[in-house]
């Protein structure tokens, strides 16, 4: 994934406040990706069921229900055929969920490094975890109790056997071909969400979403590590979920040394995250930028009232260790600490309206800027935004 391009609001003042708008924002846009890595991989999938479908009509055309040996083979025939078309399109899904993972994972450092250097008032060459690292993060690192090639695999397994349940179901209850095929693949009308493969799509959803979260937390956990001595500990961020749990509501604004504790995900559909704090301390001991230089020099000379210099070496005899004294406190000052506890929605409320309707879309975000609809009556359970026509069917509706 490409480097999220972050544009911080004008009301920030300082580093860490900056530092963490910066990676709420970019969580923000990994929410974003997900939802366009699921639609890739289902998109896939879905160009199987016109054949599944073909498929259950003839092969099913004429009576269901005969659990002769006869038709128990035809029964087996029928679902071995669902299942090798099926089995083509998994092939072409397990390696781009992987390959997609894995692009965040290993631009996940590079992106934290970039965001801390463009934000820092002076001059800081941030250490890079090794590739080796990081794909060994993609390869090995598990979660929810499995690395991410064998949820790959669970997941295809998982979507076989529900076919073959269903289709077993319904030749045994005695369903028509149409019935068996509409049992497995769902109707136009509900958009195909009340049908068996409905639940394979789910399952990739919170899986990638899963992965993602996990993977993008390690990757940055492993950039702190490596830059310990600029960032003082982590703090646990429980509020990118408007439906939070219970175990990152109890973690929410959590200090912990960089590397240890709880690191998020700590459930399915978790998008909780850690933020590195920047050291104040640190800061102020190193070399300012030019333009951090610049803007120190003016105002340590107003307010010693003294005739305005471009560099440190043009101030008066016998200023230099003062000048140096007030800009390790400025930069410190301009460090500052983290900021207070905030909830997501507090947080969305003070971005700009174009990126709120580039979150929630042009209608939430109006909904949502005037005050009528909470953030939490756009999402639902799974942390998945409700769509227009499901908020007008729990009584919520686009106009007044």
């Amino acid at each position: 994934m490409a480097q999220a391009d972050i544009q911080l609001p004008r009301s920030i003042t300082t580093v860490n406040e900056e530092w963490f708008d910066a990676l709420i924002r970019h969580q923000t846009g990994l929410m974003r990706y997900n939802t366009t890595l699921v639609k890739e991989l289902t998109r896939i999938l879905d160009k199987t069921e016109e054949d599944i479908q073909a498929k259950l009509l003839v092969g099913f055309s004429g009576s269901t229900g005969n659990l002769s040996k006869t038709g128990r083979a035809r029964l087996s025939r029928i679902i071995l055929n669902v299942q090798e078309i099926r089995r083509g399109a998994w092939a072409d899904v397990k390696p781009a969920l992987v390959s997609g993972v894995r692009e965040v994972a290993l631009a996940e450092a590079s992106t934290a490094a970039a965001t801390l250097t463009s934000i820092l008032p002076v001059e800081y060459l941030a250490t890079i975890p090794a590739a080796g690292v990081l794909n060994a993060l993609v390869n090995h690192h598990p979660f929810e109790g499995r690395v991410l090639k064998d949820w790959a695999g669970s997941l295809e397994a998982t979507d076989l056997a529900n076919l073959s349940d269903t289709i077993k179901i319904g030749y045994v209850q005695g369903q028509t071909a149409a019935q068996i095929a509409k049992t497995v693949i769902g109707t136009k009308a509900a958009g195909f969400a009340d049908g068996a493969t409905a639940k394979t799509r789910r399952g990739i959803n919170s899986v990638t979403r899963t992965a993602l979260n996990s993977l993008a937390n390690a990757s940055r956990r492993e950039f702190f590590k490596e830059n310990k001595d600029i960032i003082g500990a982590e703090v646990y961020v429980a509020t990118l979920d408007s439906r939070t749990t219970p175990i990152c509501q109890s973690l929410d604004g959590k200090k912990f040394p960089v590397g240890e504790g709880a690191i998020p995900p700590l459930h399915f559909n978790c998008r909780s995250l850690r933020v590195g704090t920047v050291n104040g301390e640190v800061v102020g001991n190193r070399p300012s930028k030019p333009f951090t230089e610049k803007r120190l020099l003016t105002e340590f000379t107003k307010k010693n009232k003294l005739s305005a210099v471009t560099t440190r070496q043009d101030l008066p005899r016998g200023t230099k260790g003062k000048y140096d004294t007030f800009a390790r406190k400025r930069k410190r000052d301009l460090t500052g600490t983290v900021p207070a506890k905030v909830t997501y929605s507090e947080w969305l409320k003070k971005q700009p309206a174009s990126f709120q309707d580039e979150i929630l879309g042009p209608t939430r975000g109006k909904l949502f800027r005037t005050g009528r609809v909470t953030l939490s009556k756009f999402v639902a359970r799974n942390g998945d935004l409700l769509t227009l026509k499901e908020l007008a069917a729990s009584g919520i509706k686009a106009n007044p």
